[in-house]
């Protein structure tokens, strides 16, 4: 049987392209997966129902409340809780954001009132502000220094990326549709219920998994706020950390304060007349994304200048394809009773999928050399941050451009935003964010000083 479990183990080093790598670099990657997958399929697993839930129990001001508090708590706490993970270790975080959600869910499965889930949307805000970047961050700081000799210009850590993707992709999959399943077949609380178990299992697995890449010191709270000021100091001091972070914020807020929220549900209903249409063309996109990241993995080795092809990838996938689809929708106007349309919204989907699957892997080659060690949490917890920072006032513009500019006008400032976006993240790159180039600094220095 352990020999079995060996020759399975080995094949799927083999497959993710690893084998030269050492034993303990290859134990990360394995710790790695082996916490991601049912992390993935969890959160899937409960997004679709809880909205859903809170939708048919809580009235409309209700339920922008209870969201209102969770994406607050998260800005609020994304980049203190990514700094604590630097200062006492990941895996302490990790286990504590678990805790966080393990404690939360009685609010929701016992809960028969706004206040119940209102403080269930806090408590899950604070466990998930305190997952954000920390497993990435924990293992990049182990692979960076440990992989120098086999991996000096990161082509290993590139191809296992790119291959470990669509097996997240389904994980994330097989949850909406285990979900969705249970909640219809049998009841909204069993998938909540079923979601407290999955959080333990995580929190389990964290524990006997993960080990620690930080040792425990005596730092007091001095230390602490003297980190948080030197992360904030290396995100403003670096040009190239400052443009890069701004401009993937700015297209991150975009996308989900403005596409998300205003426009695609809205396109999605039109051209298909139904809830069930509108999750039909969510479901074809996820699954079309995995087909396009088994196609990156085939080819992501002749990428050799990671800061251009992310630069094209954040222009194609966001701004252009925003462009595209507002033609489209000009030219195609939506009846709600001809699948035609709505299989034309799906094709123009591709161009994203296959450039996101793209940018998503050479982002992650870039960030590994890019970040340094000691404060690579932090800076991974700020994005988020930035981005909910950005949408508080994308919500408020794109209300008031719509209101006088009508559902095209949210297009035109939608693309407007995007583009400059992708601007900001290439002068990013472009001042100095190619891994290859970098991949031998642990700190970043301040270039205008």
């Amino acid at each position: 049987m352990q020999e079995e479990a060996q020759e399975s183990i080995s094949r799927v080093y083999a497959w993710l392209g690893v084998e030269s790598l050492s034993v303990d670099v290859r134990r990360s990657i394995r710790a790695r997966l082996i916490i991601n997958l049912p992390r993935f399929f969890a959160g899937s697993f409960l997004i679709i129902t809880l909205t859903l839930f809170f939708l048919d129990t809580l009235n409309p001001l209700e339920v922008g409340a209870v969201w209102s508090v969770y994406f607050t708590t998260l800005a609020l706490l994304d980049y203190v809780s990514g700094t604590l993970g630097d200062a006492i270790g990941y895996k302490r975080v990790l286990m504590g954001a678990y805790l966080s959600k393990i404690i939360a869910t009685p609010f929701l499965l016992f809960g028969d009132s706004f206040v119940w889930y209102f403080f269930f949307m806090i408590l899950l805000a604070v466990g998930d502000s305190q997952e954000s970047g920390a497993l990435e961050a924990w293992f990049d700081n182990y692979y960076r220094p440990r992989a120098e000799t086999e991996d000096p210009d990161r082509k290993v850590y590139t191809q296992f990326v790119a291959r470990a993707s669509p097996l997240y992709n389904i994980s994330t999959i097989c949850g909406f549709i285990a979900g969705g399943f249970i909640a219809t077949e049998i009841s909204r609380q069993t998938v909540f219920a079923v979601y407290a178990v999955l959080l333990v299992l995580v929190l389990i697995l964290i524990r006997q998994v993960l080990w620690e890449t930080v040792e425990k010191t005596d730092q007091d709270f001095g230390d602490y706020l003297q980190r948080v000021r030197e992360s904030l100091s290396i995100f403003i001091n670096s040009r190239t950390i400052f443009f890069y972070f701004l401009g993937i914020a700015a297209i991150w807020a975009a996308n989900e304060s403005v596409w998300h929220t205003f426009i695609s549900i809205r396109v999605y209903i039109e051209y298909t007349g139904s809830d069930a249409g509108a999750g039909i063309i969510r479901s074809a996109v996820f699954a079309s994304a995995l087909l396009w990241q088994l196609l990156v993995i085939k080819f992501i080795h002749r990428f050799k200048r990671p800061h251009l092809w992310v630069f094209l990838s954040s222009v194609v996938s966001n701004a252009m394809f925003f462009a595209m689809i507002l033609v489209y929708y000009q030219v195609v106007p939506p009846t709600g009773v001809d699948i035609l349309p709505a299989v034309g919204i799906i094709l123009l989907y591709q161009i994203p999928a296959a450039w996101e699957s793209l940018q998503g892997t050479l982002q992650q080659r870039i960030n590994l050399d890019l970040i340094p060690d000691e404060h690579r949490n932090s800076l991974y917890s700020l994005l988020p941050t930035l981005a909910r920072l950005f949408g508080i006032p994308f919500v408020v513009i794109t209300g008031f451009v719509t209101d006088f500019g009508g559902f095209v006008g949210s297009f035109y400032w939608l693309i407007a935003v995007s583009f400059i976006g992708s601007i900001l993240l290439g002068i990013g790159l472009l001042l100095g964010a190619d891994s290859t180039d970098q991949h031998s600094k642990s700190t970043i220095p301040h270039e205008n000083e």
